[in-house]
């Protein structure tokens, strides 16, 4: 035969005759035992063991069996770790051989050996090796902080090992472990060697303790590159009493009263925490006394876990700077906070009720110890607001007291004592009642008047009165008419009212305010006295040229007012004003032209006599005045150029004299209008209201340029004085407006602007031709005027920085500048003055005034306040 190292089996069959044999293949022998063929190394813990262990199937004879196909199944030996297996332990044998390519063990130990088994056959058991620990990589608390008491080291000693990922402990690390408090619920710190290095991979911790008391403390330990831990829970207790201390200091309270809250002395351990085993009894007593002063309540007290309290200590004595001083046998006492013992009080409930009609919305005031402050008044010692049917409860000193129940309406009284008498005792609160009747409001108003001319028909009462939107007073239905000597009564509603008495004649004074504020029921009494009542008459005689057409103001005196009694008065007139006082008087006449004069001044003294006329005559001889026309908000008026005799004219802008000075073109409404010098003869010249504007007459008087704007368009127009026939002087050359006409009639100056954002002055022909631009500069330049010799035109320019006059030559050329800010010139007839508009004030009251200076800018003069200035030709 062939075994089954390939050898041929020999397979004969046997008969009776005959013997017959065959070559054959022989069942090989069957498996029978495992056996570990590579064996288990050492390893890491939690790490694959390798190389890989192999566990073969064999047979009887130790041979491998190769069609095996069992189950076999690895399991840990010998265990000196305690360590668990992981990975894939049962495997199917291929080629009769199972192969373990992940097995691993997490716990470190020296002598594990590993079983392997399959069922059926005969287990084998490996050689001996070794798991070693991983790297390290937490911390673990292997010993646990324990309770403790404050100050005294925890013990047993703290250990904290070095693991790695599976738990084992890495003997060969050293790194330093610090120790830290965790949760802190006594607010402790943590006092000792808290950093330590490992030694075998464990950081040991003998000397650590805490100062405070609490449970719940935890500790944290920490390494550079490892997971922290903490640890488990524990308590500090407090240390044995070591000193007292005030936990609830005594504060301040009345004199007898229990002082509140209860004052408190606990027993403390050298760290101050309480040191509730402490059960002594504590006593308090009277420390610094700043006079003498008794003690009461119970002063002894048994500690309640390290906690004595004290809860009806009194002093009677009333003072300041009171101390208590705590002991107890073998602590260290202590002095508490300063108190201070104060006079009992008490309260006073104060109530008002009230009956009738209209009580004071208001309420009332209690008036606690009122007493006269010296000067009319009263003061109070304490006090407060009381409701008109209500209550209001003051903290007061015990004792007697006088309240008083102020602020009542004039229709309201208190029913029986005002003030009234009242005691209270300590912490008690004693009732203090008022009983108020009200009676409807009325103002009792009297009028007694004494002298002589007085108004028979009497005076009228003013209740409340109100204003206009002009400020003009208003009565309306509160007015209500009184005799000379007589008395009425008016209904009021409740609180403070405004009374005047009106229709008091000039001659008669009123005592007192005039109008006063008084309270609803009150007597409101008016002493007036009158004076004997005369007329002056006043004669004005004028000549002369350049009168005022305003004409004149006489105004009469009445100290302190120098216009007290006043009329107008013509050039030449006679008036009379009446109802003068009878006494010695001032009599001024006002308004007077800077070229006028009055003979004897403007002030005469006179003396009116009781019942009859002072006389009183003005002469006055006036001269050719300068004058100039402006625009004063929307108003053309004429004033000299001295500033005085000014007198409107007509609704208007942009006034513009003929050349004898007799009429004025102006804008009016979109239109140009005309008008005398004196305010009559007025004419609208154009109708279309095509925005027309700065009207300019030509030197002959017949005709006036002027801006329209026509289809978007603004240009030159000229049109004969009466309106007619207008013309188009300007197209396509960028007119902006403000034409003004030379003095020999052939030229019209005008705002232009030829190039873009650049306003020059250009000219043209009277008949549109000859359009030439007299200005280039960058800057603005605008506003001309002809010097009335045509050899110059003044305008503004901005090439200086603010807006000012500069002049040029009619023939174009460099310019002049004036030495003066401005804008709007306007020439005197003989050429030596300029009249311009400046801006005064600060912003945002910044107001437009004329003004006249030479042409060199010197000897400025404000004319009035006003703008666009036109100066008045010589006839």
């Amino acid at each position: 035969m062939i075994g089954n190292s390939g050898k041929q089996w020999l397979a004969c069959a046997v008969g009776l005759a005959v013997v017959a044999c065959t070559d054959a293949i022989a069942p090989p022998p069957p498996p029978v035992k495992v056996a570990f063929t590579v064996q288990p190394s050492n390893a890491t813990a939690g790490v694959a063991i390798d190389p890989v262990v192999t566990v073969a199937i064999q047979d009887a004879s130790g041979d491998l069996v190769p069609s095996a196909t069992n189950v076999v199944t690895v399991t840990i030996g010998t265990n000196p770790g305690s360590g668990t297996l992981a990975g894939t332990a049962s495997v199917t044998a291929v080629n009769g051989v199972a192969t373990f390519s992940n097995l691993r063990i997490d716990r470190a130990g020296t002598g594990y050996t590993l079983t392997a088994s399959a069922d059926g056959l005969t287990g084998a058991t490996s050689t001996a090796f070794a798991i070693t620990a991983g790297s390290a990589t937490k911390l673990v608390f292997i010993s646990q902080p324990t309770d403790a008491i404050a100050g005294v080291a925890i013990s047993p000693a703290i250990g904290v090992a070095i693991e790695d990922a599976s738990g084992n402990t890495v003997t060969s690390a050293m790194d330093v472990v610090t120790l830290a408090v965790g949760t802190n619920p006594g607010g402790g710190t943590l006092t000792g060697t808290t950093g330590i290095a490992a030694v075998n991979g464990v950081a040991t911790f003998s000397n650590l303790y805490l100062d405070k008391a609490g449970p719940g403390y935890t500790l944290t330990a920490t390494a550079t590159g490892l997971t922290s831990a903490t640890s488990a829970a524990f308590a500090i207790a407090a240390a044995p009493a070591a000193r007292l201390g005030f936990t609830v200091q005594p504060s301040d309270a009345m004199g007898g009263a229990a002082i509140t809250p209860p004052v408190q002395v606990t027993a403390l351990d050298p760290f101050g925490n309480v040191a509730t085993a402490f059960q002594e009894s504590v006593t308090v007593a009277l420390g610094g006394n700043p006079t003498p002063g008794t003690l009461s309540g119970t002063t002894t007290v048994r500690a309640v876990g390290g906690i004595a309290t004290f809860g009806d200590l009194s002093i009677a004595q009333v003072s300041a700077g009171y101390t208590l001083t705590a002991s107890a046998g073998g602590l260290t006492g202590l002095s508490s906070t300063a108190f201070a013992i104060v006079k009992p009080t008490g309260s006073l409930r104060i109530t008002a009720a009230t009956s009738g009609a209209a009580p004071d919305p208001d309420g009332y005031a209690a008036c606690i110890d009122p007493a006269p402050d010296g000067q009319g008044g009263t003061i109070c010692g304490a006090g407060g607001a009381v409701p008109v049917n209500g209550s209001v409860t003051l903290t007061v000193d015990t004792g007697g007291h006088a309240v008083l129940l102020t602020g009542l309406a004039a229709n309201c009284a208190v029913s029986g004592d005002n003030p009234r008498a009242a005691h209270n005792s300590r912490g008690e609160t004693a009732q203090v009642a008022f009983v108020v009747a009200c009676s409807p409001p009325a103002l009792h108003i009297t009028t007694a008047t004494s002298g002589t001319s007085f108004a028979p028909a009497g005076y009228y009462v003013c209740l409340d009165p109100t204003y206009d939107y002009d400020d003009a007073e208003y009565c309306g239905p509160n007015s209500s008419p009184i005799g000379a000597n007589s008395a009425v009564t008016v209904p009021v509603a409740p609180g403070s009212h405004v009374v005047e008495l009106q229709g008091v004649p000039d001659n008669c004074t009123v005592g007192g305010d005039n109008p006063r504020t008084v309270e609803a029921g009150a007597d409101v009494p008016f002493a007036l006295t009158c004076f004997a009542i005369g007329g002056v008459r006043v004669r004005t005689a004028t000549t002369g040229t350049d009168v005022d057409p305003d004409a004149y103001r006489v105004c009469v005196d009445r100290s302190p007012n120098d216009c007290y009694w006043r009329a107008p008065a013509r050039a030449n007139d006679a008036i009379t004003i009446s109802g003068v006082t009878a006494e010695p008087h001032t009599v001024r006449l006002t308004g007077i032209g800077g070229n006028c004069t009055v003979s004897g001044g403007t002030v005469r003294a006179v003396s009116v006599p009781p019942n009859g006329t002072v006389d009183v005559g003005f002469n006055a001889s006036c001269v050719f005045a300068e004058r100039i026309a402006f625009s004063y908000y929307g108003t053309i008026t004429v004033v000299h150029a001295d500033g005085s005799a000014a007198h409107p004219v007509a609704a208007g802008w942009a006034p513009a004299w003929s050349p004898g000075g007799s009429r004025l073109a102006f804008e009016c409404g979109g239109d140009v209008c005309a008008i005398d010098g004196d305010g009559t003869g007025y004419a609208r010249l154009t109708l279309d209201g095509a925005a027309n504007q700065h009207p300019t007459w030509s030197p002959d008087g017949l005709k006036i340029a002027f801006a329209a704007t026509h289809a978007g368009t603004t240009d030159l127009y000229v049109m004969a004085a009466s309106g007619s026939g207008v013309v188009r002087l300007t197209k396509n050359v960028g007119f902006l407006g403000s034409p003004a006409w030379s003095p020999d009639g052939t030229r019209i100056a005008f705002d232009c602007r030829v190039a873009a954002g650049n306003d020059d002055i250009c000219v043209v022909n009277a008949d549109g031709s000859g359009f030439a631009r007299l200005t280039s500069d960058p800057a603005r330049d605008y506003d001309a005027a002809w010097k009335p010799d045509g050899s110059a035109l003044a305008f503004v320019t901005t090439r200086y920085g603010a807006d000012q006059i500069v002049l040029i030559s009619s023939a174009g050329g460099s310019v002049t500048r004036v030495g003066l800010l401005g804008w709007g010139p306007a020439w005197s007839p003989d050429g030596t003055q300029l009249a311009v508009v400046q801006a005064y004030g600060d912003y945002p009251d910044i107001y437009d005034y004329i003004v006249t200076a030479n042409t060199d800018g010197s000897n400025v003069r404000v004319v009035t306040e006003g703008d666009q200035p036109a100066w008045k030709p010589h006839p």
